[in-house]
């Protein structure tokens, strides 16, 4: 590795490490276009959708609305610091403090939300009647206020009472009381949303054992979002899982593995609305009228049957008419 001299602050420049760096910040930027790109249209799937019922909608809404500030604004600041500080450039360390809080305080919220969507969705399947109680949109939006609001609140504690002139800023794990938040809620979370996820698979398996054929093979709209959102908690714990290692290693911000695991883990940033969209029909069929309009496309109907509906351009389409309520 080649190193330049010191910089004020007894900070040194490892070319190596600012090449990777660099290159990592181009796709985190990437991943961000995306990812701004991709939530903001499920943001107008769920929006405009009239088939899925107001609690669900507002999980979602709430989970791709944090991707959504993460991918515009939050991350790329991160990013941004994160290659200043390799390369030694002096700057206010409020500032630089700000945009790491900004991004940490999101990140972990966004992973909040995903383990409340594992265990509602758990609670649909084994308890419907109960479910009908806690999705109602008060009750949910009560529950995300206090586990959102209490990460956000948590994590302004722990980087006001910070000695910014001791800090590796980038790496709030190796902040005073930052590991144990790592692992209060962050860690966490991931253990639920799996726990959830396993016996809310376990749950469906054995129901569709005992179901007829037909009734197997027709995939509503409500089994499509479930599909969905299981698919995005599996995909959140694969990336994950590296990412909540390294920190709770205490591994410093100036290490190549810090670099490249967080640019792994960041990816799901921009994966998470491509699934979500990728995998519902009728929101993909959506997407897909307003990238191409005037286009032949499918239109699956609760039946499973398919036809085909030409949509005139500048017509404007309705793919909610098929699928069940959510």
């Amino acid at each position: 590795m080649e190193t330049s001299n010191p910089t004020p602050g007894a900070c040194n420049v490892d070319a190596f490490l600012v090449r990777w760096k660099a290159g990592a910040l181009g796709v985190e930027i990437a991943t961000c276009i995306v990812g701004s790109v991709g939530s903001g249209l499920s943001l107008w799937c769920l929006v405009s959708c009239k088939r899925i019922k107001s609690g669900m909608k507002l999980q979602l809404c709430l989970f791709f609305s944090l991707l959504f500030l993460i991918n515009l604004v939050a991350m790329p600041g991160a990013a941004v610091a994160e290659l200043l500080a390799v390369q030694c450039h002096q700057f206010t360390p409020t500032v630089h403090l700000g945009q790491v809080a900004l991004y940490t305080i999101a990140a972990t919220m966004e992973r909040n939300a995903c383990a409340l969507l594992a265990v509602y969705r758990f609670a649909a399947v084994c308890w419907p009647h109960k479910y009908q109680v806690l999705s109602h949109q008060l009750v949910v939006a009560v529950l995300n206020g206090i586990v959102l609001g209490g990460v956000m609140l948590l994590w302004l504690v722990v980087f006001l009472k910070q000695d910014l002139d001791e800090l590796d800023v980038n790496n709030p794990s190796l902040y005073d009381m930052g590991r144990e938040l790592y692992f209060g809620i962050l860690l966490t979370p991931m253990v639920v949303a799996f726990v959830a996820y396993v016996a809310m698979i376990s749950v469906i398996t054995y129901r569709k054992h005992s179901m007829g054929e037909q009734e197997r093979e027709r995939p509503s709209m409500r089994e499509q979002v479930y599909f969905a959102v299981g698919v995005l908690i599996v995909i959140n714990l694969l990336l994950d899982g590296p990412h909540i290692i390294l920190h709770l290693m205490g591994i410093p911000s100036k290490d190549l593995a810090f670099i490249v695991i967080h640019v792994v883990y960041r990816l799901h940033f921009a994966l998470d609305p491509i699934i979500f969209i990728g995998l519902n029909a009728q929101y993909r069929r959506k997407v897909l009228l307003l990238a191409l309009p005037g286009c032949s496309l499918p239109v699956a109907s609760n039946t499973g049957e398919s036809s085909i509906r030409r949509i005139p351009a500048g017509g404007v389409a309705r793919p909610d008419d098929a699928g069940s309520t959510v």
